[in-house]
C-alpha cells in the first residue's frame, strides 16, 4: 500500500533542527576504551528496536579508521519483504549539505571563490544579494527565506521542479533579517550554492559530486539521487500506522544541494573520516568548516555527548532520517540511516554512544500500544488551541487510526497507551485527552502545553 500524507515533519511542535545528545552530567567526559566496547549490547539494542517495529535502518561504527560494527534491521521494501543489507542506499537529507560545503571549500582552496564573495556575483535578484556572502550562506546567516517553510511547499514537494521555477520562488521572498545579524536554517542557501558550484565547475551537480568526492574516496554507494528506485538497492520511505506504510518523499529536484544525496552509513563514515584527516579540503578550510558560530559551522554542526564535542550533521525528509557524528579526539565515527521511525533517532544515538564509551545504559523496554474502538477515538476529533501557543492542533480519524496535525506541519499517527493517553515516539510526544471537558495536554521533550477544544464555527 502506498500511503500519502501532505507533509511528514522531522520533529514536531517544538522545532529543533539538530540532535543534541544530552546526558545526565554534561561536565564529565566519558572514558573511551575500545577493549570494553560491547558488541553484544549493541546487537541487543538493535534487536529490540527491530523486534518491536521501532525502526528500520542501518548503522556503521568506525574507530581509528576501521569499521568495528555494522548492523541492518528490518526492510528496505516492506511490501515485498526485502531486507536491508550493508549496501542499501538511503536518502540522507541534510547531511548532503556537508558534501556541498566540501565542494565549495575545495573551490576556495583552488582560488575560484572566497568566503567573502557576494551572492550578487551569481544571482543579483535575490534580496540583499550584494551583501550576502558565501560564508553567510554556508552558515545559515544570509537571511534568505527557507523555501521549504512556504505554506505551498506540500503542494509541490513531491513533483519535478525546474531550476527556473525554484529560483523564481527564492527571489520572490523577502529577507527575514539583515545578512550576518542572525541565523535561521534555510535550504535556499544550499540550493543556490549548488547552482554556484555548477557555474564555477561547468558541470552538473551530480557530476561535480562524483568527480570531487565519490570517485576519489571510492564511495561506491553514494551519489546525487533521482526518484527512489528499489531496483538500485534503495530503501523505500515508510511511516508506521499499525504497520509500515509506504509514503511519498521529496523529489530530488526540490532539494538540489540541500538534501538530494543517497548514501550508506559505511560511505558516510568514510567521507567524514577523510574530511577530518585533511584528505579532501585544506587544513585552513577544515578549520573554517568546524568553527561554530552560535549553532552552525560551514556545513557542519556540533553534536555533544557529555562534554565531548563531535562534528557532523543530521538529515530528515518524509520517511527518512540520518545522522553522522565524528569525534576527532577518539577517531570515533558513527552513522545511522533509517527509512522508518517510531523511536527517536536522538535516543538511538545516545544508546549507541553510551555503549561505545562504556557508559551505564539500559536498553529500552517498549510497551505495546492498544487498539481502541472507533467510537472512543471519535470523542477526541476536533481542533485544539491555546491562546499563548502559535499552532492549532487538529485531531482526526483516518483509516481507523487517530491522527494529529499541527498547523503548517504534517499529520502524524498516535499510538494508544490507554483510553486517554496517546504517544508519537518519533517526536518524544505524549497527548492526554479529557473528553468530558474538551481539554488536551501535549508533553514533548519535557515541555507541557495545555489545549482546549475549540468551538465549531
Amino acid at each position: 500500500m502506498n500511503y500519502t500524507l501532505k507533509k511528514i515533519p522531522n520533529i514536531l511542535l517544538l522545532v529543533l533542527v539538530f540532535s543534541v545528545l544530552n546526558c545526565k552530567d554534561s561536565n564529565i567526559a566519558p572514558v573511551f576504551d575500545q577493549a570494553n566496547f560491547s558488541l553484544e549490547k549493541m546487537d541487543q539494542l538493535f534487536t529490540i528496536l527491530d523486534e518491536n517495529n521501532r525502526a528500520m535502518g542501518s548503522i556503521s561504527i568506525f574507530i581509528d579508521g576501521n569499521e568495528v560494527y555494522s548492523n541492518q534491521i528490518a526492510y528496505k521494501d516492506f511490501e515485498n519483504t526485502l531486507l536491508h543489507d550493508r549496501n542499501t542506499e538511503f536518502r540522507i537529507g541534510s547531511i548532503s549539505k556537508t558534501f556541498l560545503a566540501v565542494v565549495i571549500m575545495q573551490m576556495i582552496d583552488e582560488g575560484k571563490l572566497t568566503l567573502e564573495t557576494n551572492l550578487s556575483d551569481f544571482f543579483v535578484d535575490v534580496k540583499n544579494s550584494e551583501i550576502i556572502t558565501i560564508r553567510h550562506m554556508l552558515q545559515h546567516r544570509s537571511g534568505i527565506f527557507n523555501y521549504t517553510d512556504d505554506e505551498t511547499f506540500p503542494d509541490w514537494m513531491n513533483s519535478v521542479q525546474s531550476i527556473t521555477s525554484m529560483l523564481q520562488r527564492i527571489t520572490a521572498y523577502n529577507s527575514i533579517f539583515e545578512p550576518g545579524t542572525d541565523e535561521s536554517y534555510s535550504n535556499s542557501n544550499f540550493f543556490l550554492l549548488a547552482l554556484i558550484a555548477e557555474i564555477i565547475d561547468g558541470n552538473t551537480y551530480d557530476k561535480i559530486i562524483e568527480r570531487r568526492i565519490t570517485e576519489p574516496l571510492g564511495l561506491l554507494n553514494t551519489r546525487v539521487g533521482d526518484v527512489v528506485n528499489p531496483l538500485r538497492n534503495e530503501a523505500l520511505p515508510y511511516i508506521f500506522i499499525g504497520e509500515w506504510l509506504q509514503i511519498e518523499t521529496f523529489h530530488p529536484s526540490v532539494i538540489l544541494g540541500a538534501g538530494d544525496i543517497v548514501s550508506t552509513p559505511y560511505d558516510l563514515n568514510v567521507f567524514f573520516i577523510n574530511l577530518f584527516a585533511g584528505n579532501i579540503v585544506s587544513e585552513s578550510s577544515l578549520n573554517e568548516m568546524s568553527t561554530i558560530e552560535h549553532i552552525f559551522g560551514l556545513g557542519l554542526v556540533p553534536i555533544p555527548f557529555y562534554n565531548r564535542i563531535g562534528f557532523g550533521h543530521t538529515g530528515g525528509m518524509p520517511g527518512f532520517q540520518s545522522i553522522t557524528v565524528y569525534f576527532p579526539l577518539d577517531s570515533v565515527s558513527v552513522s545511522y540511516t533509517t527509512n522508518g521511525v517510531r523511536f527517536p533517532q536522538n535516543d538511538i544515538l545516545i544508546g549507541v554512544l553510551s555503549i561505545i564509551y562504556n557508559e551505564e545504559y539500559t536498553v529500552p523496554i517498549f510497551r505495546d500500544s492498544i487498539v481502541l474502538p472507533v467510537e472512543i477515538l471519535e470523542r477526541y476529533a476536533g481542533v485544539y488551541g491555546n491562546p499563548d501557543f502559535p499552532l492549532l492542533i487538529t485531531v482526526f480519524l483516518e483509516n481507523g487510526s487517530l491522527m494529529a496535525q499541527a498547523s503548517g506541519q504534517g499529520a502524524f499517527p498516535l499510538d494508544a497507551m490507554d483510553e486517554f493517553n496517546f504517544t508519537f515516539d518519533a517526536a518524544f510526544l505524549h497527548m492526554e485527552f479529557f473528553p468530558e471537558t474538551g481539554a488536551m495536554i501535549i508533553t514533548q521533550a519535557g515541555h507541557r502545553v495545555d489545549f482546549s477544544l475549540m468551538p465549531i464555527e
